[in-house]
């Protein structure tokens, strides 16, 4: 199943094309053979080797990179580093540069999510201690087991820290502003440009709501999405319905927590869905819920809800704050916090009381993020870092 990181990659490449550019994707597939081990996660040289060769033989003018550290490996940053001595006349000519979409916090922190994990629990870490090498050293950045964090560690240390790879990339693109502040903090060439909505909710119509109040949470259901917590701290009174769509390696503590709560009766599982089908059940809800632990950066839920007028209730961090406060739509809480849900909800009764919880415009947000604006910020963005390196560049290969 593609991620939103994967949709995004490919939606850009089928615009850029129609816009007359001329575009090849490097992903794993890419590499024959490919497997990933300890060593191959810090630099895969088989992802290298590809790599190095598609730059030989496609020669772009733009490369645009979206996530690469799971199987490519940053090794591959190396190879940036290493093609642009060896530019052809075309390209000297005309510019080049590296661009990438941030999808998460990886550049600056070993845990792509910017969590820790202390004693089992998950906390958002401290982004303004992520220079020090005792916080990147003692601490905790991946839930699954200790060996597994200090190889985050290690492809961090080597990567970023010692060969200085994240050098080879021109500009950042951030899809929040929360997180381009975090890379411009770390004095990382960091640019806001948030994602466009996606095509597939455009085509759904909101649906008749029931008559009681009906939330949905709609997403991969893990610890961070802090499920968990959210219903644990769901209060008595007013009461809640919730669907859950979705799997993942969380869904027996949330259906757990689920069955000890006093709402365990209007709390249902769905399973996972087609992306249609999620829709239709978003467009079909009051409130989407997003009571994530860590900073979410860009959620594309969060746009696809708004575009079919379903309500927003997330926990007060990162992206997910900052699309409520942009739309001016929806209700903001601190995760893991009964007091806090419980005042939230209660203005959410309110507004579903009034009438007025699903009769918001969301149009000026939406159109802020709309295709046409997306592409051709876009590539105003590759022109700047084009001509950084040349001062009259012309038409780009990406």
């Amino acid at each position: 199943t593609l991620g939103g990181a994967e949709l995004l990659m490919l939606r850009t490449a089928d615009l850029l094309r129609a816009h007359g550019h001329e575009v090849e994707i490097f992903t794993a597939d890419s590499v024959p053979g490919i497997r990933r081990t300890a060593w191959s996660y810090i630099n895969n040289s088989h992802a290298r080797s590809a790599f190095a060769k598609m730059l030989r033989n496609f020669t772009p003018n733009i490369v645009h990179l979206h996530n690469f550290y799971h199987l490519l490996s940053p090794g591959i940053l190396a190879e940036l580093t290493l093609f642009r001595p060896t530019l052809p006349a075309r390209i000297a000519q005309e510019g080049g540069g590296v661009v990438m979409t941030a999808h998460d916090y990886h550049l600056i922190c070993p845990s792509p999510g910017c969590t820790i994990f202390p004693h089992g629990r998950i906390m958002p870490a401290d982004s303004a201690r992520l220079a020090k090498w005792s916080y990147l050293i003692f601490n905790r950045w991946d839930q699954h087991s200790i060996a597994r964090s200090k190889l985050r560690i290690l492809q961090h240390i080597i990567n970023y820290r010692i060969r200085n790879l994240r050098a080879s990339i021109d500009r950042i693109l951030a899809p929040s502003r929360f997180l381009r502040d975090r890379f411009l903090a770390h004095n990382l060439p960091a640019h806001w440009l948030p994602n466009p909505p996606p095509q597939s909710a455009s085509s759904f119509q909101s649906a008749d709501r029931p008559p009681h109040l009906q939330c949905i949470f709609v997403g991969r259901i893990a610890p961070e999405k802090g499920l968990v917590e959210f219903i644990r701290a769901l209060p008595i009174d007013p009461p809640i319905h919730l669907d859950i769509v979705g799997d993942g390696p969380d869904i027996h503590r949330v259906q757990a927590a689920a069955h000890a709560s006093p709402h365990r009766e209007h709390i249902r599982f769905l399973g996972s869905l087609t992306h249609a089908e999620a829709l239709e059940h978003i467009a079909s809800a009051h409130v989407l819920v997003l009571p994530s632990l860590w900073f979410e950066n860009d959620p594309l839920s969060l746009t696809e809800a708004l575009s079919l007028s379903t309500s927003l209730l997330v926990s007060d961090l990162g992206g997910m704050r900052e699309i409520v406060n942009d739309s001016a739509v929806g209700f903001t809480f601190t995760p893991g916090n009964s007091a806090s849900l419980a005042a939230a909800l209660r203005q959410v009764h309110a507004a579903f009381r009034a009438g007025t919880l699903n009769a918001f415009d969301a149009s000026k947000h939406l159109s802020s993020r709309s295709e046409s604006s997306y592409i051709q910020n876009l590539l105003d963005h590759y022109a700047a870092t084009l001509a950084s390196s040349n001062p009259h560049p012309s038409s780009a290969r990406a």
